[in-house]
């Protein structure tokens, strides 16, 4: 934080010898945006940050409209501003996505090469079809898939293009199962794209959650081949927690996993997964209790199917 500081301080006092300097205006906003990111974190409000951010780039922009720099950094406050809003269960995220993919669009129009941007659209799409202030979720989804898809073009060699392109892949899935359409191919292309992520960064935390979470909606509706699925993304939760034994989400969707597979294992494993499940539960409420109205039931009973 200090370093921030440091630079804005730096920054600021070129721009009150020349106001409309653009390398100046453009530290100022990334200091203030990278400081808005740690208060983010740390769960402090980051929206004076953003705001000023907001602010310097868009200085940037209203002399030049073409700045592609400026362009994709306003793009990021635009994000992140619709994320605080989210969090704060307030509206208006859905327009901070859009602001995001406008200036994304135009940043992409500039030179269709630039892997950030596309990938930066890719997650403006991908947080727009979750807002809830979208007429067409699994559009936004399929436009965000097609930009991540822009980005790996790009450059193939960023692992968080693949994740992110899995993670779209594996919310579309889950629409399509809702809707009881075929969704093996989705989670198969999801699957896929996170196997890749993982070449390119082993071990990395996203892609096996991201993995596991898309094996094991694909397994509840897989008949025979459940065990199989459900088996595989237990394996890829045991490599995540492994490293992240902290991921509270990473225990309770392996509880889930677990759960789900004792439902469909033969009678010598049942009680060995809902107990598996219980454990899983109940280190994922230690960690948080964001989820104990859906899994403190779950909890009771995989404890009492277990000694069954």
């Amino acid at each position: 934080m200090e370093w921030y500081r440091s630079a804005l301080a730096h920054a600021e006092a070129a721009l009150k010898i020349t106001p409309d300097i653009v390398g100046a205006l453009l530290a100022v906003g990334t200091a203030h945006f990278n400081t808005a990111v740690i208060e983010r974190r740390e769960g402090r409000d980051s929206g004076a940050s953003l705001d000023q951010s907001w602010a310097a780039y868009s200085k940037v922009l209203s002399r030049n409209p073409d700045h592609a720099e400026a362009l994709s950094a306003r793009s990021l406050v635009s994000i992140h501003r619709g994320l605080r809003l989210r969090d704060a269960r307030q509206p208006g995220s859905g327009n901070c996505y859009r602001a995001a993919i406008k200036d994304l669009d135009r940043a992409a129009a500039l030179n269709p090469r630039n892997a950030n941007a596309w990938r930066s659209r890719g997650a403006a799409g991908f947080h727009l079809s979750q807002s809830r202030e979208t007429d067409d979720p699994e559009s936004d989804l399929e436009k965000a898939i097609a930009a991540y898809g822009k980005s790996i073009e790009a450059n193939p060699s960023v692992a968080e293009s693949w994740v992110g392109r899995a993670t779209a892949f594996g919310y579309l899935g889950n629409a399509q199962r809702s809707q009881r359409i075929d969704a093996g191919p989705t989670y198969e292309k999801a699957i896929a794209d996170c196997t890749q992520a993982l070449k390119l960064s082993p071990a990395l935390p996203d892609a096996l959650y991201r993995r596991a979470t898309s094996l094991s909606s694909w397994a509840l509706n897989s008949g025979p081949k459940a065990v199989e699925r459900f088996e595989r993304a237990i394996a890829d939760y045991d490599e995540l927690l492994k490293g992240s034994p902290t991921h509270a989400e990473g225990w309770m969707r392996r509880g889930m996993a677990h759960w789900n597979l004792a439902r469909v294992a033969g009678e010598a494993d049942r009680r060995k997964h809902y107990a598996a499940a219980a454990r899983d539960y109940e280190k994922a409420m230690s960690l948080s209790h964001q989820w104990d109205d859906v899994i403190g039931p779950n909890l009771e009973e995989a404890r009492r199917k277990s000694e069954e």
